[in-house]
């Protein structure tokens, strides 16, 4: 008697467990989706008085920018004028270390203003 009594109780266990977990993972996709619904609706009415403002906001910066005015005095200064610009030339000393000409493109393709060219891979020893 002892063991039909424990086979039920744990069969009641086992099927509540599962009651349990069915409502949970099917329960959750229906508040998330009430919980989505919501917050789309609410994000669709407040969009529309908020582009206005954000549109008259941008106007009024654009309006500032356009009424500033820049004193370039500056770059009429001797010291200004006096300025020398002592960059250097980049000097390649082996051109196969020129990089792509689209670095984007494809491995084994090279495009050169709508120009496309397939290369064979080469394989190019390069010691230091």
């Amino acid at each position: 008697m002892k063991s039909t009594f424990k086979k039920i109780i744990l069969f009641i266990l086992i099927i509540g467990a599962i009651i349990i977990v069915a409502i949970l993972v099917f329960g959750k996709e229906k508040i998330q989706t009430n919980v989505l619904q919501s917050q789309n609706q609410s994000l669709l009415s407040t969009t529309e008085p908020s582009t206005a403002n954000d549109s008259a906001k941008f106007l009024q910066s654009l309006a500032q920018v356009k009424s500033m005015k820049l004193d370039t005095t500056f770059f009429a200064n001797k010291s200004y004028q006096k300025l020398v610009d002592f960059s250097l030339p980049i000097v390649l000393e082996d051109p196969r270390l020129v990089g792509r000409v689209n670095p984007f493109a494809p491995l084994g393709v090279d495009s050169f203003f709508g120009q496309t060219e397939i290369k064979p891979e080469a394989k190019t020893d390069i010691k230091p």
